[in-house]
């Protein structure tokens, strides 16, 4: 007997953009014919879509949060298998196709993102081979860009986090993590405007700044356990902490090697960057305690020189003091090191 093609729910959040229109004509247009488009409304004074014909639209009684609206989608979708599209994205018209015929009932599967700016022009890809170290570290791929099937999800109660600040599709990847396998599938069939919209995780206006860090603090302070468990090896973790820190991403450095940290508490590498990430990131009691932690284990002029900045932003002049000449002992030809020295014998 002929197999029947799995039904793939499209939920599309929307606060009533005036992109909406174009999201609904990208799902409208897929090749892949089994599908349902639910569109979630998270305002209560939203009108019906111009074509609501073949859409079931679900209206809001009150204002919903991004994750609230997500998961009202997920609760009313009757498809096998579920993919999300924002108001402001879209997608090439083989993009359900290509990935579920890569798709079965025990794996979501995912492709590449080209990131586009308001002329349409690409800026960069998002995506790229599988791996639960860079889903762990940084997140993967784009929420229009993976679908996922909807029972081990259900069996497992996954939601969207509402307490979440930002980054809740993130966070959703990562808790079905163990309960699918993740494939890509070799396709740049999303398309992601981040110039447009208001979650502050794009580009240009879409950056939310200190939003942004505060949403990334609150991903890995919740999943720390779980990046310890299953984000790799050590060395990969301390190496992507290293490269986060070389670009001055401190946050999600300390994020990754504070992961590190609950695996092996005397890792003295990542204790000595996670006590710098902590301390660029305007922790200085946690760069005190991890810098701390990393010279009982082996004495080094940056980590001395790091203790010193530590101890002045926490208004401890003469700890600060001893830790720089110390670390001006231990590296006499440094021109920071001496600017340093020479700057706290001055007050």
């Amino acid at each position: 007997m002929p197999s029947i093609a799995p039904i793939v729910s499209i939920i599309i959040r929307t606060v009533g953009r005036p992109e909406l229109d174009r999201a609904l004509t990208s799902a409208g247009r897929q090749t892949y014919a089994a599908t349902e488009t639910l569109v979630v409304q998270a305002r209560p004074d939203l009108p019906a879509p111009a074509n609501a014909g073949g859409l079931r639209v679900l209206p809001a009684r009150q204002p919903l949060p991004r994750a609230d609206a997500a998961n009202a989608g997920l609760a009313a979708a009757r498809g096998d298998f579920a993919i999300f599209l924002d108001e402001d994205d879209e997608w090439d018209a083989a993009h359900v196709a290509g990935l579920v015929a890569a798709a079965d009932a025990g794996n979501a599967v995912y492709c590449d993102t080209r990131v586009v700016d308001a002329h349409g022009a690409q800026r960069a890809l998002i995506g790229g081979p599988y791996r639960p170290l860079r889903l762990y570290a940084a997140g993967i791929f784009c929420v229009h860009a993976c679908l996922f099937p909807l029972a081990p999800l259900r069996r497992a109660g996954i939601r969207f986090d509402p307490a979440l600040p930002m980054y809740e599709d993130w966070d959703f990847w990562i808790a079905l993590e163990p309960h699918v396998e993740y494939r890509y599938v070799d396709q740049c069939t999303a398309i992601y405007h981040a110039e447009t919209g208001q979650s502050g995780a794009g580009v240009g206006a879409n950056r939310g700044g200190d939003v942004v860090v505060g949403g990334r603090r609150a991903i890995f302070d919740k999943w720390r356990d779980r990046i310890a468990q299953r984000g790799g090896a050590t060395d990969e973790l301390v190496g992507v902490g290293r490269e986060l820190a070389q670009k001055r991403l401190w946050v999600d450095a300390a994020g990754v090697l504070n992961a590190v940290l609950a695996r092996e508490p005397g890792h003295h590498e990542a204790l000595a960057l996670a006590g710098t990430a902590a301390l660029n990131a305007g922790d200085a009691p946690r760069a005190i305690d991890l810098l701390e932690r990393a010279l009982a284990a082996g004495e080094q002029a940056a980590i001395h020189y790091n203790l010193a900045l530590a101890h002045d932003a926490c208004g401890a002049p003469d700890s600060a003091s001893r830790h720089a000449q110390r670390a001006l002992a231990l590296s006499p030809d440094s021109a920071p090191l001496q600017k340093l020295v020479t700057r706290y014998r001055a007050r």
